[in-house]
């Protein structure tokens, strides 16, 4: 199921919309049904971005203008069926006509009737998506195309660059937009399988950014295209992976985003501690989970899918953050049509993407039919890299040819193979494989 359904029922209002109004015999109560068919619209259209339940709304706004769209041209029809009528009076009395070319024009208008509602209602319906896709976009910019899936792989497969931007601390390096998740999602709709390729923050990338990490190209721009394009088209660099789309949200709007959703249901093989710590690293909180099932709202899943605590800090964090991608996976694939979409509306206020709402709308009803077991988490090759630099920091550096194995494997399903020595990665050090395969269904971290 995709956007043509929804388009599909929106037509059908329209027509439910246009036959029902043969109930109503007075073509000014006709008038004034279809004006108060109008205002409900608009007030839905009015309230939509005032409300939690903005998603609901909108398909109830594209409803009551279609509902209104067939009142009015039924209304339309009545009033020139009326002065043709007229017409056709005035001209018997003169004796210019008879009564059989008037069944003749009867029969006429009728088959233009038939005719002219549904083309009518068509146009309506594209002009209701239309506005729900174009009007309401929150895009901060388009990707450069010289990086995307090449024209003859675009019906096949598609890559979507994932970040989330850590902006709403007190220190002044989060304030500038460090990229604190970098994920590329490989959908391959032939096949019926999707590939997430998780990438460390502190992925090392050279002098491309002050601290050699990949997490500090989105900020290094001045507008949020040239951030976006910027990141996008390091990662196309280092591993020759086609960008075709984006969707960012900063930590305030994933927030937002879970508790709109009723929040997210992880279920935990062990109990979770968080230690909250003050600046001086000092433990001013501490935060259990117990084993079993936990439910998530926006601050627990921010903390969640963020906390670093752990013996090995980011790695082990991308592998709690599966935890995480599979129950909401879960969650968006057992909702209903109706819910995912209402769904998709509310969160959409709160990310920067170049997909329209009918896009991603209608990406969220093809990515429905896919469950946990179809979509695979890989974390890119490599090992972290202590005291490294001037700085003495801590890097992830990439292990050129396992990356180069793994992306032909997980991330290229129709296009060709891309040798290790096409890939512009700076390898440090390759002293151990033990990170290198984490290649992992999502069905694996939801319990049975």
């Amino acid at each position: 199921m995709n956007g043509w359904i929804l388009a599909l029922i929106y037509f059908f209002i329209g027509l439910i919309g246009a036959l029902g109004s043969g109930a109503v015999k007075k073509k000014s109560n006709l008038f004034l049904w279809t004006l108060l068919l109008g205002l409900l619209a608009f007030g839905c259209k009015y309230f939509e971005a005032k409300v939690s339940f903005a998603g609901t709304l909108s398909l109830i706004w594209g409803g009551m203008t279609m509902l209104c769209a067939g009142n009015f041209l039924m209304l339309l029809i009545r009033c020139c069926n009326t002065a043709r009528s007229r017409q056709d009076q005035r001209a018997r009395r003169r004796g210019a006509a008879s009564g059989r070319l008037t069944r003749e024009k009867r029969r006429k208008l009728a088959a233009r009737t038939l005719f002219l509602v549904p083309l009518c209602l068509v146009f309506c319906t594209g002009g209701v998506m239309l506005y729900t896709s174009l009007g309401t976009s929150s895009g901060s910019g388009v990707l450069d195309n010289s990086i995307s899936t090449p024209d003859t792989l675009r019906s096949k497969t598609m890559n979507i660059l994932i970040c989330g931007i850590d902006n709403d601390q007190a220190d002044a390096a989060h304030q500038q937009n460090m990229t604190d998740v970098i994920m590329v999602a490989s959908i391959d709709f032939e096949n019926h399988k999707a590939s997430l390729l998780q990438i460390p923050r502190d992925t090392y990338v050279g002098d491309v950014t002050a601290t050699g990490k990949i997490n500090a190209v989105y900020n290094n721009e001045d507008t949020p295209q040239e951030s976006i394009n910027a990141l996008a088209s390091q990662l196309y660099d280092m591993m020759k992976l086609p960008i075709d789309n984006y969707v960012t949200i900063t930590m305030e709007g994933f927030r937002k985003a879970v508790d709109v959703l009723g929040g997210v249901e992880v279920n935990l093989e062990q109990e979770m501690v968080f230690n909250l710590r003050d600046p001086n690293e000092v433990i001013v909180n501490t935060i259990t989970l117990p084993a079993g099932p936990n439910l998530l709202n926006g601050e627990m899943a921010d903390l969640f899918v963020r906390y670093r605590d752990y013996a090995r800090a980011d790695l082990d964090r991308m592998n709690v953050q599966r935890i995480f991608l599979a129950a909401l996976t879960d969650k968006l694939t057992n909702m209903s049509a109706g819910s995912l979409l209402s769904a998709v509306t509310t969160v959409y206020p709160y990310l920067e993407t170049d997909f329209s709402l009918a896009e991603l709308a209608d990406l969220a009803m093809r990515a429905k039919e896919f469950s946990a077991s179809d979509i695979t988490a890989v974390r890119v090759p490599g090992e972290p890299v202590n005291d490294f630099g001037e700085n003495h920091q801590s890097v992830f550096t990439l292990h050129k040819e396992e990356l180069a194995q793994t992306l032909n494997a997980y991330m290229r399903p129709h296009a060709d193979p891309v040798d290790a020595a096409e890939l512009k990665v700076i390898e440090l050090q390759n002293t151990t494989g033990i990170l290198d395969h984490s290649e992992e269904t999502l069905d694996g971290y939801i319990a049975a």
